[in-house]
C-alpha cells in the first residue's frame, strides 16, 4: 500500500474531464460485459423450452409429428374436435399426457378423439410414447431430463436456481469487489458465468440434472457479478454530472445481450449446442483485463495512491487535459 495523502477524485475530474475520451473508452468495454450478463439470463428460456406434446396413438405413424401441417401449425383432423372442445378439462392441452379415446369409421379410419375424466395418463418414464413438437427447439432440457407429465413441476425450480445464484452472487462478488478490486471481481465473474454454462452442456444421462442444477447456480452468481461489478466500475470512472446517465446507459447492452441470444437460438435449435455457443465465447472477455483500468476511486479508498495517480495521468493524457501536480498531492 502506497503512502501519501488522500486525493479528491471529483476535483481531479474537474481538470481531466468527467466523461472524456478515456471514460468513453472504458464505458465501451464495459458494455460488452453488461451484454454478457443479459445473455446469460435468458439462455434457459430456450435450452429448457417447454414444447407442446401429446401421447402417440394408433392413429399416428412412426414418423408422425405434433402438427400435421407444420407450416400452418394445424393438428391432425381427427384431433380438431377435442382440441376445440369448450370444456377445458376435456380439451387437448399444450402439454398432454392423457391417452385419448379414438373414434373410427367403418373403414377403420380415425375420425375423432376425446378425453374423459377417467382417461389414462402416462408418466415421464414413458417419454418415448410422446409426440413432441420440435419446431422451436429440436431437443430441449425438458426432454433430456424428462421434465414432462408427472415431473413437469420440476422445471420451474431449475429456473429459480439461477435467481438463487444471483442472490448469493450479489453478496459474494460485492465482497470480492470491495476487498480485492473491481477488476479482479469482474474477471472472476466472467470465468464463473462462462465455464459453468459451458460445462452444463455436458450434463447428460441419468442423474445429470443434479450437476446441471449446481452449475446453473454458479452461472447465476457469475451473471449477476458481471452486471453488478461493471455497473459500479462504469459509474466510478465518471463525474457526478454523468452518474445517472451512465447508470442508465450501462443497462442498454444488457437488453442487447438478451436479443443476441434470441438470434443464436434461431440458428441453433439443440439445447446442448446453444448452451456451448452462448457461454463459451464469453471467455474472450477475459482479454479486457489488459485494457480495463481498475477503479481509481477504489484505489484511492484502499490507499493505493501511486496506482491511482497512474490512472489519472493516463486519463488526462487520453482526454488531452492537464491536472496540476498539487491536486495529485492531496489536501494539505
Amino acid at each position: 500500500m502506497s503512502s501519501g495523502r488522500a486525493i479528491d477524485y471529483d476535483e481531479v475530474l474537474e481538470y481531466i474531464g468527467q466523461f472524456g475520451k478515456y471514460q468513453r473508452k472504458v464505458f465501451f468495454w464495459l458494455w460488452l460485459i453488461s451484454a454478457a450478463g443479459g445473455l446469460a439470463v435468458v439462455v434457459f428460456s430456450f435450452t429448457a423450452y417447454i414444447p407442446h406434446y401429446r401421447v402417440r396413438t394408433e392413429c399416428d405413424g412412426p414418423d408422425s409429428t405434433y402438427y400435421a401441417d407444420t407450416e400452418r401449425w394445424t393438428l391432425p383432423a381427427w384431433l380438431n374436435e377435442v382440441h376445440n372442445s369448450e370444456d377445458e378439462d376435456l380439451a387437448l392441452r399444450d402439454q398432454d399426457c392423457r391417452v385419448p379415446t379414438i373414434v373410427k369409421d367403418l373403414n377403420g379410419k380415425c375420425v375423432s378423439a376425446f378425453f374423459t375424466n377417467k382417461s389414462e395418463k402416462i408418466d415421464s418414464n414413458s417419454i418415448d410414447q410422446l409426440i413432441i413438437d420440435r419446431q422451436v427447439m429440436s431437443h430441449s432440457l425438458v426432454e433430456e431430463y424428462g421434465f414432462v407429465c408427472d415431473r413437469s413441476y420440476i422445471r420451474p425450480y431449475y429456473s429459480a436456481i439461477y435467481m438463487l445464484g444471483m442472490l448469493f452472487g450479489s453478496y459474494i462478488f460485492g465482497f470480492i469487489s470491495d476487498y480485492f478490486g473491481r477488476k479482479k471481481a469482474l474477471m472472476l465473474a466472467i470465468v464463473c458465468v462462462s465455464l459453468s454454462g459451458f460445462l452444463g452442456a455436458f450434463c447428460r444421462g441419468p442423474g445429470a440434472h443434479h450437476g446441471f442444477a449446481f452449475l446453473r447456480f454458479i452461472t447465476g452468481m457469475g451473471g449477476i457479478g458481471c452486471f453488478m461489478v461493471c455497473f459500479v466500475l462504469a459509474v466510478e470512472h465518471v463525474g457526478f454530472k454523468f452518474t445517472m446517465l451512465i447508470g442508465i446507459a450501462i443497462e442498454i447492452p444488457f437488453a442487447l445481450g438478451e436479443a443476441l441470444l434470441g438470434i443464436e437460438a434461431l440458428i441453433f435449435r439443440n439445447w446442448q449446442t446453444l448452451q456451448i455457443v452462448a457461454y463459451l465465447p464469453l471467455l474472450a472477455l477475459l482479454g479486457l483485463h489488459f485494457v480495463l483500468p481498475e477503479s481509481t476511486r477504489w484505489l484511492i479508498g484502499k490507499g493505493k495512491l501511486e496506482e491511482a495517480k497512474k490512472n489519472i495521468r493516463d486519463a488526462s493524457e487520453c482526454n488531452g487535459r492537464q491536472v496540476p501536480d498539487s491536486i495529485l498531492q492531496g489536501p494539505t
